[in-house]
């Protein structure tokens, strides 16, 4: 067992002991009444209330403060059968009639993304009324990770040994994870018309095949964290057609107010959208300035983070539609931040998209272009953070892995819209640097000589095993530059 994944066994075991806590009391009798001996289907027998029930009212909000449509779970810590309501329009769940003693509460609520909280212990005293207060924090069902810019450690002097760190920033909350780094072997079949490196880049139509020391797990892994540093940081948001359709629940849009209020009065942002039109294809952007725009439209600038944002972010799910043009709008805002961000706070672009450009050309001119935004992010001093939000088919993560690598940012990637609540709520101690990370070194080996030179690009898989309770797999890609 790896380092890093000792080091997360011993997470908290809370949810896990209270959600078998919940099935051994579903087992026993069902939620919400029943008792063991009642059969499926019929009510619950109904006597005189006891004398000394007392009521509890759930209020429920949303991490940014708004009533939420929820599920709330009161439960008995005797062993009472569990009691389920759903909140009502402005997010209040009443329970009446109920035992005095000690109570749990779960809330919990999967729209835009899923929310949820904890009580462990409250007391109800006879004749008593309680009142409690939820405020939901996003949560991620399935495992999300960001991968920062690598830094080599070693290389052997044939260029078949390759020895680096890359720094693992986990919003997961899992109580165990396992992660690998996973062999790569060349893909003949997509070289073609255009040849495309699968595990190494460098030269004309190369590509390599290596494998990974350790069977794959880590060399070592530390843990870093710095000082926290106000930041200034553009927020640029895909509305492209091909990019929203990942999105139907404009989970993006909560996330990025998420984030808004995650921030603190010290840092700023500047809100950006980008896509333009395609007229041929009958794809028109919708938004007011083309391909990008930058809020406010009549005085663009960066702003304290402050609710006063949100009504323009919510615009944004009636300014959707045209096609991706992403290193273009990119270039445009890094020319922004250069000028406009207040000196003293460290610099950044956010860039939440599927990582396609549909309008930089051919292969060669899309690589041209990206990296021009590479040697211009590096020039202003502004690192690139992407969240990734797209299938596998229609996404490109090695895109984004390669802007975050080259830039010295962080890569997330979410396959669904579920997952950015957790990520959109870790970005503030990403940007302000104070995040944790887990410097997970490994060692690749490759059969062709040469395989690791300077000026090379290694592409990869990382693969998490993730065990909250039931164990699953995701697999993240990365791209380790080496100098």
């Amino acid at each position: 067992m790896s380092t890093f994944a000792e080091r997360l066994r011993q997470a908290d075991s809370t949810s896990l002991l209270r959600a078998l806590g919940i099935c051994l009391v579903l087992a026993a009798g069902g939620c919400g009444g029943g008792g063991a001996g009642a059969k499926a289907g019929a009510p619950a027998p109904v006597g005189a209330p006891d004398p000394n029930a007392g009521s509890v009212t759930v209020n429920v909000t949303d991490a940014l403060g708004e009533p939420v449509q929820a599920t709330v779970d009161l439960g008995s810590l005797d062993g009472r059968p569990t009691i389920r309501r759903a909140t009502n329009d402005v997010g209040v769940a009443t329970f009446d009639n109920v035992l005095p003693g000690d109570k749990w509460v779960d809330a919990f609520s999967n729209f835009p993304v899923p929310a949820g909280q904890y009580v462990p212990s409250i007391t109800l005293v006879p004749k008593g009324r309680l009142d409690v207060a939820m405020a939901l924090d996003p949560r991620s069902q399935h495992g999300t990770f960001g991968i920062g810019s690598s830094i080599v450690n070693e290389r052997s002097a044939d260029g078949r040994t390759l020895e680096f760190t890359l720094p693992i920033v986990d919003v997961s909350e899992a109580s165990s994870i396992d992660v690998l780094l996973m062999p790569c072997a060349p893909n003949l079949g997509n070289d073609t018309p255009t040849h495309r490196a699968d595990c190494v880049s460098g030269a004309t139509n190369f590509d390599a095949a290596y494998e990974a020391d350790n069977a794959g797990a880590p060399l070592e892994v530390a843990t870093s964290g710095g000082e926290q540093t106000p930041f200034a940081a553009g927020l640029l948001l895909d509305q492209s057609e091909s990019f929203v359709g990942n999105d139907p629940w404009d989970a993006r849009l909560f996330g990025a107010k998420y984030f808004l209020h995650s921030s603190t009065l010290n840092d700023r942002v500047a809100l950006a959208a980008f896509a333009s039109d395609n007229v041929a294809a009958g794809k028109l952007s919708a938004l007011p300035q083309k391909p990008l725009t930058i809020y406010p439209t009549a005085d663009p600038r960066f702003l304290a983070p402050e609710r006063d944002a949100f009504p323009t972010v919510d615009s944004l799910a009636q300014l959707e539609g045209g096609e991706s043009s992403l290193y273009q709008s990119i270039g445009a805002m890094l020319d922004f931040i250069e000028v406009e961000a207040p000196s003293g706070k460290r610099r950044a672009l956010v860039l939440v998209t599927h990582g396609r450009d549909e309008t930089c050309g051919s292969t060669a001119d899309c690589q041209n272009a990206e990296q021009a935004v590479i040697a211009k992010s590096r020039s202003s001093a502004a690192p690139i953070i992407t969240v990734g939000l797209a299938d596998s088919v229609h996404g490109d993560g090695p895109a984004l892995s390669r802007l975050a690598e080259g830039t010295g940012g962080v890569a997330f990637w979410a396959d669904n819209s579920d997952e950015l609540g957790k990520v959109f709520g870790a970005l503030p101690a990403v940007l302000d640097t104070r995040v944790e990370t887990n410097l997970t070194r490994f060692r690749i080996q490759s059969s062709t000589p040469g395989a690791f030179q300077p000026g090379y690009t290694v592409f990869g898989t990382l693969q998490f095993q993730i065990c909250p309770w039931d164990c699953y797999v995701i697999e993240r890609p990365f791209a380790v530059r080496i100098p």
